[in-house]
């Protein structure tokens, strides 16, 4: 099963706009809309925060195809929409579904997962609450169960060293 894993790439996007930001391609690369002209007072370090984010989007990377339902994509999902020079756009929504992080192209009308790296670069933690899969895991397993799963993993008893009687010296060797 091949995949081409730029399927949700725009490199050739001229503005991008999220809930955060709206940006538009400038002579010395990517600025807030309505800046183009005057790329030389953007901070460096504004303009650096700006190009990271314009080439995460630019540049996306899928891991998989998702088993995701028609309609899947939950109304708070993090909005990206992407315009190319020839007018043409596309919406991609990020959002969590479990352990899963992913991207519904509406140019494709599909959904793919992305690397959690990529999401965060994206959409940062829009789930500030969620837990962990390995926690979310744990959580719902009985303590009892829990217990006896890591019970097999320790190495060393958890009982504390007899104490030595008064006037003994311990034993060396």
């Amino acid at each position: 099963d091949w995949l081409d894993k730029g399927l949700v790439s725009h490199p050739e996007a001229t503005t991008i706009q999220t809930p955060d930001l709206d940006l538009e391609r400038g002579k010395e690369g990517w600025v807030r809309r309505g800046q183009a002209g005057s790329e030389s007072t953007t901070a460096a370090e504004d303009k650096e925060q700006l190009t990271g984010i314009a080439d995460a989007i630019t540049g996306l990377q899928v891991t998989g195809v998702a088993e995701a339902e028609a309609g899947a994509v939950p109304p708070d999902a993090y909005a990206v929409t992407v315009t190319g020079a020839d007018g043409t756009s596309a919406q991609l929504s990020f959002y969590r579904s479990g352990a899963s992080y992913l991207v519904y192209d509406s140019a494709s009308e599909k959904t793919f997962e992305i690397s959690q790296y990529d999401f965060e670069r994206i959409a940062g933690d829009t789930d500030e609450d969620a837990v962990p899969a390995t926690d979310e895991e744990a959580s719902t397993t009985p303590p009892e169960q829990n217990a006896m799963q890591h019970a097999e993993y320790e190495t060393e008893p958890d009982t504390e060293p007899a104490p030595i009687p008064a006037g003994e010296t311990p034993k060396q060797g």
